[in-house]
Order: C-alpha cells, then structure tokens, then sequence
C-alpha cells in the first residue's frame, strides 16, 4: 500500500493531485482544512490496507485478553501493561470515497451558485441597467441586498441614472422621519436603553449638559437602574457632579416609582439603563422596571453605527417590547459604512431623534437629520468613481 499526504489551495487541486500521484483507483482516507487550504491523505489499495489492520486489531484484542487472564495468577510485578488501541470502525458516511464525492458534490453546488448569481445579475444589468446600478450602489453603502433591491424597484426609470439616484434619495430621505417632538424642548421622563457599549450614559451626558446651558441645572435629574456595575454609577455621577444636578440609583421598578415621585417636579429626567446584552436573562428585569414603574415613560433605543447588521435587528426586535418613542445613533464618526444602521432604521421603523459622533460633551450632538445621513453614507460608500462610469455605460449599452 502507498500513502500520500498532499497539500493544495483548495479541494479541487488536491484531488487532481491526488489522481496524478496515485492514479485513478486512489482513495482519500482523510481530509482536513489547514491555515493555506486543505490537507488530504489518500492511498492505493485502499480495501487491503483496511483488512490489514482491522485483523492487527483482532490479534492485539485476543492478546491483551490472554495477557488479563494470565495476571490472575501472575505476581503484580510481571503483568505486562496493555496499550489501549483506537477503533477503526468505518461508518458509511466516512468511507473515503463517499467522503472525496461529497466533498465534490459540495465544490460543485458552490460554483454553481456562484456561477448563477453572476448570470443572474448580468441578465438584470442587461435588462434594467440603471436598477442594477442603483442596487449596486445602495449594497456598497452598506445597505442589506433585500432593502436594496426593494428601493431599486421602486424607482421610476427615466433615460439618466442621476434621476434615477436623486429620486431613490429622496426616497431613502422620506423612509426615515424625525422624531416629532424634541427631547430637551418636551421635558418629562425619558429612558436610553440598548445593547451594552453603545455609548448610553455618554448620551445622557450630552443630553444633560444641553439642557442645563439652556434651561438651568436646577430642572433636571438623573437616575440610573444599573446596579450591575458600581463604574457605570460612578461615570454618570461624575457627570452630574460637574453639571450641579443631582443623580439617583434605583434598583427595582419600586425604587425607581418612589424616586421618579420624589423628582417630580423637575422638567426633565433621564434614567440610563445598565448596557446589557440582548441575549443576557438580566435584561428582562430592566424593562421590566421601566414597564412596571408606574410612570409614563419615553424610551429612546440607543445603537452604535458600528454595529454589524444582525446585532441592530436583534437589539431592535428584542428592546421593542417596551413603547419606543425614537432611536439615536451613535458613533457616527467610527463608523466606515451607514447603510447597516440606516437599513435597520428603515426596515425597523424607527424614528431618529439624535445622532453623536464623538466624545465632547455637550458639542458631539446633534439634531438627527435624514437629508445628512444618506449624504454621509453617500460619501462613506463612493470609494470610486467607476460606479458612476459603470452606471452610464450600462444605461447606454
């Protein structure tokens, strides 16, 4: 029997290696991904090598019974140890010709998925050049493809592409309405909730030091329901230190009742809530003390434009139990791409009431305006300028 290990870039490679080594009667005995590609050890006379060793097995079971039988009656200082060997049971899923066909079977599915996506998208930039560039331009914004293809759809296609993008802005524009009422002008009770990290209490901060430049130190309060970690107690009353208003810890939706009763006649309360992941079990006892706290509360889901996709829709889903009155996002300045935050803004509903891009407090906030967010994720999302050329030479083919 020969064995060979052999290494290539991909599966394909391999087995072609594999066939011109050993010939066509080869068999994979193993396969394996490396740090530059795949590992695959074959060899020829596959079946023999296989009865060979199972019968090694056998002799070396039946001697290991002998050499136990024999201890019985042997002093303790001449048994022989035994070596526990491996089993070699081959299932049918692991014979080694099943195994290189349905490594093959699965090479193949992919590049023919590849293989059709491609003549799909030539086939939709031939039929509908300018929504194919519009869907192009929209993915590399950072927007999800089925957001994308839905606003491409919808543009009514003249003979340029520049009317075609200015009408799919504006459209992008219309899809992300303001908060109506602005926070700091409204007053009343106001919660920031969202994943951990997404920059709450710095938020809070901003918002605080806002209102106290326009209304007075005097009007407003701030409460916290994290008591998970004494840090983050220690980080908002710093801030409240500095600003001369006062600050409160509540840690149960009944401390939070008799807080919010003994603040009541500030303008303005703003509660930051304990940065929580969306899947911790802790997380239900947060909304739950904002929800059972007797008071009416608007809650403000905060997110980081940082953040991939999913983490934004499952924070969105999972903090959309409680009455959302708005959404803020943060990180702006961070961020290299706003199609992934703006997208679930859309497909999510929500209404944008600040944005922040930075950490100077008061100054890194700012009044959320649609009209400069898709510019900014226009810019974030033009690297080149061959898009613009790709788009007229496809309109005009």
């Amino acid at each position: 029997m020969k064995i060979r290990r052999f290494f290539a870039t991909d599966m394909r490679k391999a087995l072609k290696e594999v066939s011109e080594e050993l010939g066509p009667d080869a068999a994979i005995m193993s396969t394996r991904k490396t740090k530059g590609g795949v590992e695959v050890v074959a060899a020829t006379d596959y079946d023999t090598a296989l009865e060979q060793h199972n019968q090694s097995v056998k002799t070396q079971k039946k001697h290991a019974v002998s050499v136990k039988t024999e201890s019985n009656v042997e002093p303790i200082t001449n048994r022989q140890p035994t070596i526990q060997q491996p089993s070699f049971d081959v299932e049918w899923s692991q014979e080694p010709n099943m195994v290189a066909i349905k490594e093959e079977v699965r090479l193949m599915r992919e590049l023919l998925q590849d293989q059709l996506g491609e003549l799909a998208w030539n086939d939709k930039s031939r039929r509908a050049p300018i929504q194919a560039a519009l869907l192009r331009k929209m993915v590399k914004m950072g927007f999800p493809p089925h957001l994308s293809n839905t606003f491409a759809k919808t543009i009514q296609i003249g003979n340029d592409f520049e009317s075609a993008w200015s009408q799919l802005i504006n459209n992008l524009c219309a899809a992300m309405p303001k908060v109506e009422h602005n926070i700091l002008d409204k007053g009343g009770i106001v919660s920031l909730v969202g994943p951990t990290g997404v920059g709450k209490t710095t938020t809070i901060a901003k918002l605080a030091a806002r209102y106290v430049l326009e209304h007075g130190a005097e009007n407003i309060a701030l409460v916290t329901t994290d008591s998970y970690r004494v840090a983050a107690h220690e980080q908002l009353r710093t801030y409240a230190n500095i600003m001369g208003v006062s600050m409160r810890v509540a840690h149960d939706s009944e401390s939070l009742s008799v807080i919010l009763n003994e603040l009541s006649e500030k303008q303005l309360i703003l509660i930051d809530t304990a940065g929580i992941s969306q899947r911790d079990k802790r997380l239900a006892e947060q909304m739950s003390c904002l929800m059972n706290s007797g008071k009416s509360i608007d809650s403000y889901l905060v997110l980081s434009a940082t953040a991939q996709t999913k983490v934004l829709k499952d924070a969105s889903k999972t903090f959309n139990l409680l009455p959302l009155a708005g959404t803020i996002l943060t990180k702006l300045d961070e961020a290299v791409s706003l199609g992934e935050s703006l997208g679930v803004v859309i497909a999510e509903n929500l209404k944008i009431a600040y944005v922040t891009d930075g950490q100077r407090v008061p100054e890194d906030l700012h009044d959320a305006d649609p009209v400069k967010l898709i510019n900014k994720a226009v810019n974030l999302g033009q690297t080149e300028t061959e898009d613009w050329v790709t788009a007229m030479t496809l309109n005009q083919g």
